[in-house]
């Protein structure tokens, strides 16, 4: 398969982390953590287990 080189151009401009520790929108759905560690008790959790 070959992949659109116009596509990986998109990918290569994108600022992945330009948002990293910014809260830009308040959200009951979106859970915001100050670290790895919290982090990871939510994405080891059986609520999210069961939401995956």
């Amino acid at each position: 398969m070959e992949i659109n080189q116009e596509i990986i151009k998109m990918l290569y401009q994108i600022q992945w982390f330009s948002k990293c520790g910014i809260r830009d929108y308040q959200s009951d759905t979106v859970i915001y953590t100050n670290s790895w560690v919290e982090a990871s008790e939510h994405y080891n959790s059986r609520e999210w287990e069961e939401t995956t």
